[in-house]
Order: structure tokens, then C-alpha cells, then sequence
């Protein structure tokens, strides 16, 4: 039995088998789900009550609680040096509402700011604190992030940026200029991926969908 409310849900496809993989977050706990109706308990420790935010990288799955500093990364890779189910302690990892995972990278929100920031290339666990960069169109705070269409969309209160992987070494991502959209988003747990699309929760209480980068009313 899962021990606790589900607060999030993810499937992983596999690298290694080809298999589609689901987990879900209940409670504190993480747990993979089998083919045969049983769960699999991988980790507890995971802070908070509200919702989480999951992502993964074809191995590693991250989850993210909004907490002070609490992230967690299990490691599905026999053959990496950390494999199986931690926290992330690194230093310069912050507390975030959500993760996306965009041309190798996690991608967070920093609660509480206008920044967004990046893991290591393909590995959860480390992170570098000049790893960063801000949404500066509007001054407003970052909401969330999410992928799609080959862009990451870095969705803040009052206003959305599109930013794209322009391989720079110091820092991969740039946003396009003039880019901007004047939709903003009140809830991070609203911003979900469906149907080639992006849906969220309009800061003015009316759900949007994101036609290609055009906000579309869906409610009333």
C-alpha cells in the first residue's frame, strides 16, 4: 500500500529495457509501480505536503518539493557512482516549484526571484552556482518552467519568456529577443505538458492553452 496522499506521478522510458517505468510520490515516500499491481518503495524522506514537481533525464528522475533546499535525484544506472535514491546537497541548488528536463540539463525555477537555474549536463546531483540567468522582460517572479516545441518556456507571474539552447559555454540557453508574452501564471502545480501543448493557470484565474506560443482561453 501507498503510505500517503499521491502528491505526484511520473513514467520514465528506460533506457537500458525499453520500458516504460511509472512512479508516484505518496506521502514521503517514493515508489515504483509494477506491472503485476505491486509497488516498489525506493526512498522516504520527501519533505513537504504540497505537490511535487518531477522530471528525468532517461536515468535519473528528480523531484522537487518547493522546499528550502530539498531536491531529490534517484539514480537508475547500476554503473553510476549515485546510484539509488538521495538528496541533493549540493550548496548551489534552491528551492523550486518544478523541473524540466531540456537538452541534457534540469531546469528549475528559483522560488522567490526572477532567476531559473540549471544542474550539470545529465547529472542531477551537481550543480554550479554560476549556472543561472533571469527572466528580465517584466519584474516579476518565476512561476515555473517547461519544455516544448524545442523551446523552454520560463513562465513567471505576469508575463511568459522563450528562451532556446544557443550552445554557449559559459551559459547553453538565450532568450529570444522580443519573445515576451504577456500572460503570466499564478500556480506551478497548473503548468502541465499535454497534446504538444502547454496548459496553465492564468494569473487572472482563466486556464490557457499555448498554441504553438499563442495563449488560448480554455474556461470560462
Amino acid at each position: 500500500d501507498l503510505a500517503g496522499p499521491i502528491r505526484g506521478s511520473w513514467v520514465r522510458a528506460d533506457p537500458s529495457s525499453g520500458q516504460d517505468i511509472p512512479y508516484v510520490v505518496a506521502g514521503d515516500s517514493l515508489y515504483q509501480l509494477n506491472q503485476d499491481g505491486s509497488c516498489l518503495l525506493l526512498g522516504s524522506g520527501i519533505g513537504g505536503t504540497d505537490m511535487v514537481g518531477m522530471s528525468d533525464n532517461g536515468f535519473q528522475l528528480c523531484i522537487v518539493s518547493g522546499q528550502a533546499r530539498l531536491g531529490w535525484i534517484l539514480d537508475a544506472n547500476p554503473q553510476s557512482p549515485t546510484y539509488g535514491f538521495q538528496q541533493i546537497t549540493d550548496p548551489s541548488f534552491y528551492p523550486a516549484n518544478t523541473v524540466s528536463f531540456f537538452d541534457g540539463y534540469f531546469v528549475f525555477d528559483r522560488i522567490g526571484s526572477n532567476e531559473f537555474f540549471l544542474s550539470a549536463l545529465y547529472d542531477g546531483t551537481t550543480y554550479n552556482a554560476l549556472d543561472f540567468a533571469s527572466a528580465e522582460s517584466q519584474p516579476d517572479f518565476v512561476t515555473g518552467t517547461i519544455q516544448n516545441l524545442q523551446l523552454l518556456f520560463i513562465i513567471c507571474q505576469q508575463h511568459l519568456e522563450l528562451w532556446y539552447d544557443a550552445g554557449a559555454a559559459n551559459f547553453p540557453f538565450q532568450r529570444y529577443t522580443g519573445a515576451g508574452i504577456s500572460y503570466g501564471c499564478v500556480s506551478p502545480a497548473s503548468i502541465i505538458k499535454q497534446d504538444g501543448a502547454i496548459f496553465f493557470l492564468g494569473s487572472d484565474k482563466i486556464f490557457y492553452r499555448l498554441q504553438s506560443t499563442v495563449p488560448i482561453r480554455t474556461s470560462t
